[in-house]
């Protein structure tokens, strides 16, 4: 970075030149400056440092996160995800996945790709999904979804909701699922492994 002052001569008060300097102290320019490259705050923590690429581009006051980017353990936008395998839903509540939060607010949402198990979808089936502080447990009847088919199904894709969660200590959270067979021939579904379960730390 080059700072120049106009006019720049010794007699109105010197001048800087080309090349790095260090300028201790508390500074007070009278007159233009006409600033050339970049203009770098320090980075007084190695945490700061990883805000250096996120901008406010919205004007919201907030920073906005690059999608892809995770900013690491106890920054805002932190991002966990819970590990899925084939699990077999059928008509009891079951884990999908778990994860396990750090202290803070987090946002937790799943998204569960299904296929048909065994026997043939002829009719009505409900399927009921929903983020959990209890193992194998839906424990909050306003953070739930519920599907309901009429006439058989493919491979949906479904959504878990929303949930925020604050916690004061590690905590492990569900994402839980229920199959519900009503007069299907459908005995169960099969959650696939590209399904996900994550959590965004808000606070």
């Amino acid at each position: 970075m080059v700072l120049v002052r106009k006019p720049a001569s010794a007699t109105e008060g010197g001048e800087l030149t080309d090349g790095a300097q260090t300028i201790a102290g508390d500074k007070t320019f009278t007159g233009d400056i006409e600033v050339t490259g970049n203009l770098v705050a320090p980075e007084a923590t190695a945490a700061e440092g990883k805000f250096d690429s996120i901008t406010d581009q919205a004007g919201t006051g907030a920073p906005d996160f690059p999608n892809g980017v995770n900013l690491g353990a106890g920054l805002l936008g932190e991002t966990l995800s819970g590990t899925i395998s084939t699990v077999n839903l059928t008509s009891g509540p079951q884990n999908i996945s778990s994860v396990v939060l750090t202290p803070g607010t987090w946002i937790v949402v799943g998204w569960v790709l299904m296929i048909k198990g065994g026997g043939s979808p002829t009719s009505e089936m409900f399927i009921t999904l929903g983020v959990s502080l209890t193992s194998a447990t839906l424990d909050d009847p306003y953070n739930i979804v519920n599907y309901h088919y009429s006439n058989g199904i493919g491979q949906p894709r479904l959504n878990s909701g929303t949930r925020v969660i604050t916690v004061a200590s590690n905590t492990t959270i569900y994402l839980v699922g229920v199959y519900g067979n009503i007069t299907s021939g459908l005995t169960n579904l099969d959650v696939q492994p590209s399904s996900v379960f994550t959590a965004t730390r808000i606070a």
